[in-house]
C-alpha cells in the first residue's frame, strides 16, 4: 500500500492532498502503520488513486495480507471487501464507515446575518476576567463538552474556534478537533432548533479566517449519510477532494489522533 508518510511535507505541491488529510487524522509509527487500536485499516481514495493504512496493532500475517490488497486495485470497494472478510476471520466483528473529505480553502465566505466570533480577534467578551459572562457561556456549552474542555477551547488551548452567538446562547460553532503541522480538521455542531439556516457554512468559513497562517490544509470531513453536513460543503462549494473508509472496532469509528494544539512557531 502507499506509505503517506515518509513524504517530506514542507512542499504542499510534493505531497497528495489526502495524505495530509490521513497524516492530520492519525498518528503512524516509524513503518506507517496507523497507531492505536481503533483502526484496522484505513482507505482513501481520489484523484491520486488509492492509498492505504493498516492499524499498527494487527498480527504482522493478518498486516500482510492486507498489505497485498491494493497494489493494482483500482476501486476502494472491492478492496475492502475483501480486506473485511480477512479482519472478520481473524479478529472478528468489524465496522465499516466512510464518508468524503473535503478542503477548506483560504479565503472561503459565507454570508450570515450572525456575525461569527473568532478565535482570532481578541473577542473576549466570552471569557471575561470577572467570570460574569463566561459564566453564562459556560452554562450554555453545546452538548458533548466537558467544563474543562469548554474553558479551554475559549481560552484558546484546543486551536482556532468561531461560534455564532445569539444573546447568551451558543447556537454553532466550528472549532479544531484534530490537527497537525500539515493540516487542521474542521468539527461543527449546530443547536437542534437553530438548523437550516446556514450557521454551519457561516461558522467553518469563519474558522478557516481564524487560521494564523496559511501553512496548514484545512479539511472538512464527514460520514456518508450525513446529508446536512455535506449540505455545509456544498454552501461553501468546497472541493471534493475524495473518500475515506475505515475498518474499524466497532463502537470506535470516529477515534482519532489526541494532540495539543501547537502553532507554526512550535513545528
Amino acid at each position: 500500500m502507499s506509505d503517506l508518510y515518509g513524504q517530506s511535507h514542507t512542499n504542499h505541491s510534493r505531497v497528495p492532498v489526502l495524505g495530509d488529510e490521513l497524516a492530520t487524522l492519525w498518528d503512524v509509527d516509524p513503518r506507517g502503520r496507523v497507531l492505536g487500536d481503533a483502526h484496522h485499516l484505513v482507505v482513501a481514495a481520489g484523484p491520486e488513486g488509492l492509498l492505504g493504512k493498516i492499524g499498527a496493532h494487527l498480527p504482522e500475517k493478518l498486516a500482510e495480507a492486507l498489505t497485498g490488497l491494493l497494489p493494482g486495485a483500482v476501486n476502494a470497494e472491492d478492496v475492502l471487501v475483501r480486506a473485511r472478510a480477512l479482519l472478520a476471520a481473524g479478529l472478528g466483528p468489524v465496522a465499516v464507515s466512510s464518508g468524503p473529505s473535503y478542503l477548506v480553502p483560504p479565503g472561503v465566505e459565507y454570508p450570515s446575518p450572525t456575525k461569527p466570533v473568532r478565535s482570532d480577534r481578541g473577542e473576549t467578551r466570552l471569557v471575561r476576567s470577572d467570570g460574569g459572562e463566561a459564566d453564562a457561556v459556560r452554562a450554555a456549552r453545546p452538548v458533548g463538552w466537558t467544563p474543562g474542555e469548554w474553558v479551554g477551547l475559549l481560552a484558546g488551548r484546543h486551536g482556532p474556534w468561531a461560534m455564532a452567538v445569539e444573546g447568551d446562547e451558543v447556537v454553532a460553532i466550528c472549532h479544531t478537533p484534530v490537527s497537525a503541522p500539515v493540516g487542521a480538521e474542521a468539527g461543527v455542531w449546530t443547536h437542534p432548533g437553530h438548523r437550516g439556516r446556514g450557521l454551519a457554512a457561516a461558522v467553518t468559513a469563519g474558522w478557516a479566517a481564524a487560521f494564523p497562517d496559511a501553512t496548514r490544509r484545512l479539511f472538512y470531513s464527514t460520514d456518508r449519510a450525513n446529508r446536512s453536513s455535506q449540505r455545509v460543503a456544498a454552501r461553501l462549494g468546497l472541493r471534493h477532494i475524495g473518500d475515506i473508509w475505515k475498518l474499524s472496532v466497532p463502537g470506535r469509528e470516529d477515534q482519532h489522533a489526541h494532540r495539543p494544539w501547537i502553532t507554526s512557531a512550535d513545528s
